[in-house]
């Protein structure tokens, strides 16, 4: 599978892939699909709305680079010993979305490609289990801990709300994918 990235609107000539490769817009066609995968998917950056922009500022401000910093710190933990770089690679990614989640959610990653990979499979529910024993409850406790004390005041309650929903995350991230809000998953888009 290859997943290019690029604005939506169109004004970047130069799609770069997460693995590192860079394709033009006329080899990879304008929102169509990367010909030579075997499952070709296409992820936009889409412009952050405004409020989007005003909450993940709000939420830096307030506590967020402390919890993505605290993911960051688990992730190097993980690889520096080498056996723990898959949990290393899916707390980078959370890391990512814990300092801007406002305006992409965590899903499922074999409901969103609409198959099942070496994360989402039993492989995936070890692999859970293992950083549950040895990350996941801290930072679930880091951020439930942050989310009742933005609670407290009537203004934190968004941002509470998201602490709760990264601390499920934090308990159990493997076979998870982080996505724009409005993404439409695989299984939806070939329905239509």
């Amino acid at each position: 599978m290859c997943h290019f990235w690029y604005l939506a609107d169109f004004t970047e000539n130069v799609a770069i892939g997460v693995d590192g490769t860079t394709r033009t817009k006329s080899e990879i066609g304008f929102g169509t699909f990367c010909l030579d995968c075997d499952l070709p998917e296409i992820v936009y950056i889409t412009a952050m709305s405004p409020i989007a922009f005003l909450m993940n500022l709000l939420w830096i401000v307030f506590g967020g680079v402390w919890m993505a910093l605290g993911w960051v710190i688990a992730a190097v933990i993980m690889a520096i010993t080498i056996v723990g770089l898959p949990w290393a690679r899916a707390a980078f990614n959370i890391a990512s979305y814990t300092l801007l989640p406002f305006g992409r959610k965590a899903v499922s990653r074999a409901e969103y490609s609409g198959r099942h990979d070496f994360g989402t499979g039993p492989f995936g529910l070890l692999g859970n289990i293992i950083w549950l024993v040895l990350a996941g409850w801290w930072l679930a406790l880091g951020h439930l801990i942050t989310a009742i004390l933005l609670a407290v005041t009537i203004i934190g309650i968004p941002f509470a709300w998201a602490h709760l929903k990264l601390a499920g995350i934090a308990l159990w991230p493997i076979g998870k994918e982080i996505v724009a809000a409005d993404a439409v998953p695989f299984s939806r888009s070939t329905a239509q």
